[in-house]
């Protein structure tokens, strides 16, 4: 039997405030021990930079949106149909002295003294269909806004980082801001806030031009990015979404066409633009793809010594969009880590190259996959890596080899066999299966293969608890103390 695992969440009247998971029946007594503790400084890693912060509170909200967004994109056309098929249909059958039914339609008659109430009815459905419509929309306008609002964190960080920038800067300041001011930190902080709000107010791409010239790239970034035409297009939509409703104008067309963006030439003026569940989707990458590049290359040009760091932040991103089942995503994110200048340890190397070709194959392209792992010698390293890159090659003979070999104490532990997504590929295997069993004692429970999301965790718990004895615990991973925001 597997051993249990311990949540203890805090409450604060009545609502959880936080949540601490440990193996151990043990807690303090309420939260604020743990962050006096915290404060302390025993046993904390070294504060992370503001670049960092910045950096994961990108990648959170995106992965939030990831999350997210196939439910959102599921419910969204069920808002109106729901009323439609459901409200409306019980009102008829309720009220109906007599009804037709035929194998394409139904005929209901219905009294005329409850016709103020059908017509009430069936505009709350019209009115739901167009909110459903919305849904997506209000997608667009929040994953757009979360980019600029880190945008403005690593502006904030970038001018701070580069005083001379505000010194030497002609912008006006109003005498009231002076007086108002308590000091100098304060009304440094004013000239600051006014020189963002400045930024932020230009165009998207006068705001990467800005940040190429404030960390002195020398290539411009939509020369580097290939899908520059497609991020301008979004925040150009965006701005038709929040201030048109999607409402084609001048500005948005004279866009589309110089940018040349697919099925611009068949736009007219005046045509109402929506954002699809494909549209949705590749909206979210793109934002994701663009903000964790540019958040990247200004922590890496202005920090040089938090190289190490940077690395892996990125790589632990890029394992996060894989165990999504973001396959095409997560190729750019490790091909970009592989661009990127500068020397990486070797245990940080390896590991995003055996991600980057396991998303390869897991993506489609196993011959991509199998002439990335040939140029590297895999010869001389731990068992760990060539475990995951014989599974990758789908060499079950030698991932139970292996697997034998390091036995039931094996350092990356029994449920990296089910969750990795390095197994994806051997784990349907009755050898692979037996060989787990014969090592752990236990029959194998392999994680769904997109095991991220409200839903995915909904299924995933509910397709183990009908594989385990009822009074066996769901056994999930540690994670250190976490705050509910």
């Amino acid at each position: 039997m597997e051993e249990p695992f311990f949540v203890c969440v805090y409450k604060k009247d009545g609502m959880p405030i936080g949540k601490i998971v440990s193996p151990e029946n043990e807690f303090p007594e309420s939260f604020e021990e743990i962050k006096v503790k915290s404060s302390d400084g025993d046993n904390i890693e070294e504060k992370a930079s503001e670049f960092e912060k910045i950096f994961e509170s990108y990648c959170n909200s995106i992965l939030s949106y990831i999350d997210m967004l196939p439910f959102i994109a599921s419910i969204s056309p069920m808002v109106g149909d729901a009323i439609r098929s459901v409200g409306l249909i019980n009102f008829l059958k309720e009220k109906s002295g007599k009804t037709i039914e035929t194998e394409g339609r139904d005929i209901f008659e219905v009294p005329s003294r409850f016709y103020s109430d059908f017509k009430e009815i069936a505009d709350s459905a019209n009115k739901a269909s167009a909110v459903g419509r919305q849904i997506p929309k209000m997608m667009i306008i929040g994953i757009v806004s979360t980019y600029e609002h880190h945008l403005a964190r690593l502006i904030r960080k970038i001018l701070s980082s580069n005083p001379d920038r505000l010194t030497s800067s002609d912008k006006q300041v109003s005498i009231k801001d002076v007086f108002d001011a308590k000091g100098i930190d304060e009304f440094k902080e004013i000239v600051l806030d006014k020189e963002i709000d400045m930024i932020m107010r230009n165009s998207f791409e006068e705001q990467v031009s800005w940040v190429e010239k404030a960390i002195g790239i020398r290539k411009e970034i939509k020369s580097e990015h290939g899908d520059w035409p497609k991020i301008v297009e979004l925040f150009e939509r965006r701005n038709l979404f929040t201030h048109t409703n999607g409402i084609v104008n001048d500005r948005y067309l004279k866009k589309s066409v110089k940018l040349k963006v697919s099925g611009s030439s068949a736009l007219v003026k005046g045509q109402e633009l929506f954002a699809g569940s494909k549209y949705l989707t590749s909206a979210l990458e793109i934002i994701c793809e663009f903000g964790i590049k540019i958040i990247q290359v200004s922590w890496r040009k202005l920090s040089k010594g938090h190289a190490k760091i940077a690395d892996d932040r990125l790589g632990d991103f890029g394992f996060e969009l894989i165990e999504r089942g973001n396959y095409g995503l997560t190729i750019k994110i490790f091909e970009f880590f592989f661009y990127l200048e500068g020397s990486k340890t070797e245990e940080r190397r390896l590991t995003c190259l055996v991600n980057l070709a396991n998303a390869y194959k897991l993506n489609g392209d196993s011959k991509k996959a199998e002439k990335l792992l040939d140029q590297e010698d895999f010869s001389v390293v731990n068992d760990t890596f060539k475990i995951c890159v014989a599974s990758v090659g789908g060499d079950c003979d030698e991932v139970v080899k292996i697997m034998k070999r390091m036995g039931i104490d094996c350092d990356i532990g029994e449920k990296a066999y089910e969750d990795w997504p390095v197994f994806f590929h051997v784990r349907e295997k009755e050898q692979f299966k037996d060989a787990f069993k014969d090592v752990f004692g236990r029959e194998y429970i392999p994680s769904p293969k997109k095991r991220r999301g409200i839903s995915n965790a909904m299924r995933k718990n509910e397709f183990r608890a009908q594989e385990k004895k009822s009074d066996e615990p769901l056994l999930l991973s540690p994670s250190a103390v976490e705050r509910e925001d």
